[in-house]
């Protein structure tokens, strides 16, 4: 016995070593990385195992269904797309009857790379896995995206002139004033990116499965050493998860398998998709109360405001800050297009030779925001021409 065990956690990290070798990184000027190496090297000339997109090669969007079969909700997901193969869709688990899916967008480079693998999966998914709860800063130089994790789900966003500093990503995306940025280097990013597709699980990796016709050779070998990796791995941590996984599996699979059952649970799905879409529409991205919001904040900048807190729903806004004079502030903040009234929410307090305030205001209406900042024949841009800055 004390033979065997060393061998075969011997064997276990060959087989481990062979998976990280498996999988290759493009990054966002389409250099490639294999494995945990932060160097870059060759692109490969064959289909490999495992590609992660960097963040700057697709646009991610958060959907909710309330449809509990995963099988019936992919197809209604790729029915909407027309099958576009720049779409990639990740289901999650069902919870309390509903389930949340990752829309992924391909840009053209995202596409051409994502060729290359037989399993595709986009880097946040991978580093969310992977990652604690808390505000990140990924990246450096020019090639840089904040990235905000929980229990639910991520958000992330790519830094632009409207994103350029941490705390600007903070408010964007939503997360706490107190939680602090940590920066993720390129080397630890290789390092987290085998421990995140190790924890996503088969599920996930079947979602990213490329079917993608080839004359090539499909790689054998190496495929059937990464399989075994996995199915090693998992059996020693989580056998009763497989088994229960599998069992439940099967039992799906029998409750759609006569064909009338499986037209009429598609008819029903449809039913509900339409309704899901419709409400789904109520909350798209309000793009105006976002442009008023920022015209807000720049006149902030504009004035070299302290800002100490701002805080509202798009509708209300609370406003504290440190100015060398409270009432030409509020004056201006009043001759904004943008506001529809604003006033002082208590005294205005003395700090040295500035002036301590809060403010409360509140946004013009739409129609009358429109008629202030854009031509009557200007059309407002649909819910569907919203994009992932």
């Amino acid at each position: 016995m004390s033979k065997t065990r060393p061998n075969q956690s011997n064997y276990l990290n060959r087989l481990s070593a062979q998976l990280t070798q498996g999988l290759w990184r493009v990054a966002a000027d389409f250099s490639w990385y294999q494995g945990t190496s932060s160097e870059p090297v060759a692109a490969p000339t064959k289909r490999v195992p495992v590609v992660v997109l960097a963040r700057q090669l697709y646009q991610e969007q958060w959907q909710t269904f309330a449809i509990r079969s995963q099988r019936e909700l992919k197809k209604i997901v790729q029915l909407r797309d027309d099958g576009d193969a720049s779409v990639m869709h990740f289901i999650g688990a069902e919870h309390d009857g509903q389930r949340q899916v990752l829309t992924v967008r391909l840009t053209e480079r995202g596409l051409a790379a994502a060729a290359q693998g037989y399993v595709v999966l986009p880097e946040t998914l991978v580093l969310n896995a992977a990652l604690d709860n808390g505000f990140y800063q990924i990246g450096a130089d020019s090639r840089v995206y904040f990235m905000l994790c929980d229990d639910k789900q991520w958000k992330s966003a790519l830094q632009s002139p409207l994103l350029k500093t941490a705390e600007t990503a903070k408010l964007a995306l939503g997360a706490a004033a107190e939680q602090t940025p940590k920066t993720i280097t390129l080397a630890q990013l290789q390092a987290l990116l085998p421990q995140g597709v190790k924890r996503l699980g088969y599920r996930m990796w079947q979602q990213g499965w490329q079917r993608v016709s080839t004359t090539r050779a499909f790689p054998w070998r190496q495929t059937l050493i990464a399989s075994t990796a996995v199915v090693a791995l998992y059996a020693a941590i989580s056998t009763l998860y497989l088994f229960g996984e599998r069992w439940w599996l099967e039992r799906q699979l029998a409750a759609i398998d006569d064909d009338v059952a499986v037209v009429l649970q598609q008819q029903t799905a449809m039913q509900d998709a339409r309704q899901n879409i419709e409400a789904l529409e109520k909350y798209q991205t309000n793009w105006q109360a976002v442009n008023q919001f920022w015209q807000v904040y720049r006149l902030i900048e504009e004035q070299q405001l302290q800002l100490n807190f701002l805080r509202g729903d798009f509708q209300t806004f609370m406003l504290s800050g440190v100015a060398d004079g409270a009432l030409p502030f509020l004056q201006k903040l009043n001759a904004s297009p943008a506001v529809a009234e604003a006033d002082f929410d208590a005294p205005v307090r003395s700090n040295g030779s500035e002036q301590r305030f809060i403010i409360k205001f509140a946004f013009t209406e739409s129609d009358v925001w429109q008629q202030k900042v854009m031509p009557a024949d200007t059309a407002s841009p649909t819910a569907g021409e919203a994009t992932d800055e």
